[in-house]
């Protein structure tokens, strides 16, 4: 019988010790600096960060941009592989990975940094694109109803994810998964190799090479 897996929490309601667990883990993969771009001033940007000469020349208050706020895109890749028929087992499991697919995301589009879902669903790569804090309410409909089966293999995911075009216009790919073994190593090795910046997340902590 068909079993959908929903997150456990309401949209509107994601625990901030979730989003805390991501920022700190973030902060000490990713430590931001400076660069010397500007973007105009919003409500809540620290004044330390505002650039003098550059909104003396605009006429608007223009503060330092981080590097951290490029557009640059992050791609989520859900492993959606069911590694069991037990559903005390695998309910669990899907459903945390549904959990820190919207954390991460919810994350970097507080940031300002767009982010693309790749899910691999009956055997197609599926996209799924936000690019602003606004656009999560839809994008949290697309992730809650995400399909888990069996034959939705990491193998098969590395074949299909090297044969696309879209899944290589983003610098820094994350892998959610529940597991780490031979599979999905070959494939951030993959990753890697094509240049990108990859590194999976698992329930408890990020974990990396």
């Amino acid at each position: 019988r068909l079993v959908v897996v929903k997150p456990e929490y309401d949209r509107d309601m994601i625990p901030d010790e979730e989003l805390e667990r991501i920022v700190a883990i973030e902060n000490e993969r990713n430590p931001e600096t400076l660069d010397i771009l500007t973007r105009e001033y919003v409500s809540g940007d620290d004044i330390r960060r505002i650039n003098w000469k550059q909104t003396a020349f605009s006429g608007q208050v223009r503060v330092r941009k981080e590097i951290g706020e490029e557009k640059r895109g992050i791609l989520l890749i859900p492993d959606t592989c069911r590694y069991s028929g037990d559903e005390f087992e695998y309910i669990p499991k899907e459903s945390s990975i549904l959990k820190e697919l919207l954390s991460l995301s919810l994350f970097y589009l507080k940031k300002g940094i767009p982010v693309t879902l790749a899910a691999l669903q009956k055997g197609s790569l599926t996209y799924t694109y936000a690019g602003m804090e606004s656009d999560f309410e839809k994008y949290y409909e697309e992730v809650s109803n995400l399909a888990f089966d069996d034959r939705q293999t990491i193998l098969l995911l590395d074949r299909i994810l090297m044969d696309s075009k879209e899944a290589f216009a983003e610098t820094k790919v994350i892998l959610v998964s529940s597991v780490r073994n031979k599979e999905t190593e070959l494939l951030l090795e993959h990753l890697r190799i094509s240049g990108k910046d990859a590194e999976i997340y698992g329930k408890e902590k990020i974990q990396k090479k």
